[in-house]
């Protein structure tokens, strides 16, 4: 899942780029307040004066991790949502 968020936390990027290449300043301006930072905080990251999200993509994440330790599994094989 960590794998994921970080994929599409890269193609949010991609996708930031060009709009900012190829959109006029306002527009780009404007995808930046509203879908580009609602994406971001939903993946995990915090926005400036918006804050961030009450439960992220990475918050779901760890939460795995969290409950994957408390486990007295005695197997080492790696989860399969990692």
């Amino acid at each position: 899942m960590i794998e994921i968020q970080e994929e599409i936390s890269g193609l949010l990027n991609e996708a930031a780029r060009l709009v900012r290449q190829h959109g006029v300043d306002s527009e780009a301006a404007r995808a930046d307040a509203y879908w580009i930072s609602h994406i971001r905080m939903a993946l995990g990251g915090d926005h400036g004066y918006i804050g961030n999200s009450i439960c992220s993509m990475m918050d779901t994440a760890e939460s795995f991790l969290e409950e994957e330790e408390e486990e007295e599994d005695t197997t080492d094989a790696t989860p399969d949502w990692v």
